[in-house]
């Protein structure tokens, strides 16, 4: 997201992002685990002409409830709280 903004100012992270996201096993959610509204969104877009990918996450799919509350749980994560 800011690879541009760092790079202007001389600093080279990608190899650490990468190393970071191996780590944490950030992987694009499956899309058998989206929401119906997710996958209208995506129906959506690709009868338009666009190509709409699942956004990465750590979240491990298998225990995935569609709830929401893995986003709390990192906002709170954030935000100090937990």
């Amino acid at each position: 997201m800011f690879t541009k903004e760092l790079l202007d100012m001389g600093l080279d992270l990608e190899d650490e992002f990468i190393e970071t996201e191996k780590e944490m096993n950030i992987n694009p959610f499956p899309e058998k685990y989206l929401t119906t509204g997710s996958n209208s969104i995506m129906k959506a877009a690709k009868t338009l002409g666009y190509k709409m990918q699942p956004m990465l996450k750590f979240v491990d799919p298998e225990k995935c409830k569609k709830c929401g509350q893995c986003s709390l749980v990192v906002l709170k994560m954030l935000n100090g709280q937990l």
